[in-house]
């Protein structure tokens, strides 16, 4: 059974999207206060591999960062592409399901990829679920191939009765690493990097529409019954990506292909999902790729080492941090997933060197980002007043090319440490003005990205 998306981004269609939208609306204020736009009608007309083509293409020199590999977009562009050939080779065709079985990973950026350009739907799974549970979204999916790890091979043998064809394609996590690996010889199985070796760089053509084919089968957490599939087109995607940018107002114009970001998230996860794309194709931004998401010593490590702007990680890791010494931690984290309370919120500003966190909002269904909380990123800029000479002296288009300029010249890890130095001062300012916190206080609720519609609808059960 699978669950339509729903709301706001399944409103936004080749058609129309949102329509106008009242003046009434609260957040409007909120909207103006940090420059964001109302609309961001007409979203672009791609599938959401176009994303990994655009980053290729403008930040060739960045890319993702993994077990001590660093390696550029166009060369991950080439990988999806080979794997995408690849794919259409063994039968898989537009529609098709495959599924993938893996960790945060580069393997995870190419195949996400090659499935979209493949035409094909992509079901991202846990291999840290039952066989059960994986049996059941097989069954509901289809798939006509497997991507995983091969010490999950015994996981992927059990689920083969499952699939529509028995194609398993198997990788070591090291097979993207600063070393070499090693393999053996396993039967009725395929390696990922042999596939990506002997298949040509040329997608296969497939016409994809993108606010009518689906990008994703993204399944929910199955809190309620048995886990439902979001069937989410490539506009839901494209669209949430975009909003995403779009909320943190002009610095993003700044920011864009010139910083590194910590991805401390499951990517198979709605969040993490989300914010991959997110960071190829809005920030275009060097992705610093956490493999064990547990693994705070790595995060706090790759720190130290690229002067990252923006952590994305879930409560728990914000509370792991707190057991180590943060004082590398001058960035600004982005938590989601689950709330996240007050106090480490409190606990990570203190005891970080400037740096502090604010959360989003949202709902697998949705794509799946729906509020952000603005009221963090206000107080750290002074308060209401601070905003708007911020952004006035720092965001106009003079301010902003020069910036960029200078950003270029000191690459995105010399232009980290001056950003988060500068936004360290500022958070550590606003934590001493007794008004600025009084006003904008912690766990406040978020406001919706642009052209979210929301609606209360009262259901009578029985």
């Amino acid at each position: 059974m699978f669950l339509q998306a729903l709301g706001a981004l399944a409103a936004i269609d080749s058609e129309g999207g949102c329509g106008e939208m009242e003046e009434s609306y609260p957040w409007f204020k909120e909207y103006d206060l940090v420059k964001v736009p109302r609309t961001l009608e007409p979203y672009q007309n791609i599938p959401t591999h176009g994303f990994l083509d655009q980053a290729a293409a403008a930040v060739p020199k960045l890319g993702c960062v993994q077990l001590g590999l660093e390696m550029a977009y166009p060369e991950i562009k080439e990988h999806a592409e080979r794997l995408a050939n690849a794919l259409a080779s063994m039968g898989v065709e537009k529609g098709d399901r495959v599924v993938t079985l893996l960790p945060s990973s580069i393997q995870y950026v190419v195949a996400d990829s090659a499935i979209s350009k493949a035409g094909a739907v992509h079901v991202p799974c846990s291999f840290l679920e039952a066989k059960d549970t994986l049996a059941h979204k097989f069954t509901e999916s289809g798939p006509k191939a497997l991507i995983c790890l091969d010490e999950h091979l015994a996981t992927a043998e059990s689920l083969r009765e499952y699939m529509a064809a028995p194609n398993i394609i198997i990788t070591k996590l090291d097979d993207y690493s600063g070393w070499s690996s090693k393999r053996g010889e396993l039967p009725d199985v395929m390696w990922l990097t042999d596939l990506i070796d002997q298949a040509k760089p040329v997608p296969p053509r497939v016409s994809i529409e993108p606010s009518k084919d689906l990008e994703t089968l993204l399944f929910t957490g199955g809190t309620t019954g048995l886990p439902k599939g979001c069937m989410l087109t490539h506009r839901n995607i494209v669209a949430n990506v975009l909003q995403n940018i779009a909320i943190f107002g002009p610095v993003t114009k700044v920011l864009k292909g010139n910083i590194s970001v910590i991805m401390g998230l499951p990517f198979f996860h709605s969040y993490g999902h989300c914010i991959m794309h997110t960071m190829i194709g809005g920030l275009q931004a060097n992705m610093l790729i956490v493999t064990d998401p547990r693994d705070v010593k790595a995060m706090l490590e790759l720190m130290r080492k690229y002067n990252p702007v923006l952590q994305f990680g879930v409560p728990t890791q914000f509370m792991k941090m707190l057991e180590e010494d943060i004082r590398a931690a001058r960035v600004i984290g982005i938590s989601g997933s689950a709330a996240l309370p007050p106090t480490v919120q409190e606990k990570f500003e203190e005891s970080s060197d400037g740096g502090y966190v604010s959360e989003g909002y949202g709902l697998s269904e949705l794509s799946p980002v729906t509020h952000f909380n603005v009221s963090t990123n206000i107080r750290v800029m002074g308060g209401r007043q601070g905003v708007k000479v911020l952004n006035a002296l720092l965001f106009n288009p003079v301010s902003i090319a020069l910036t960029r300029a200078q950003a270029k010249l000191l690459g995105p890890k010399g232009f980290g440490k001056m950003f988060t130095g500068i936004i360290g001062f500022l958070a550590k300012r606003s934590r001493k003005s007794s008004k600025v916190r009084e006003v904008e206080r912690k766990a406040t609720i978020g406001i919706p990205l642009p052209d979210t519609e929301v609606r209360v609808v009262e259901v009578d059960s029985g």
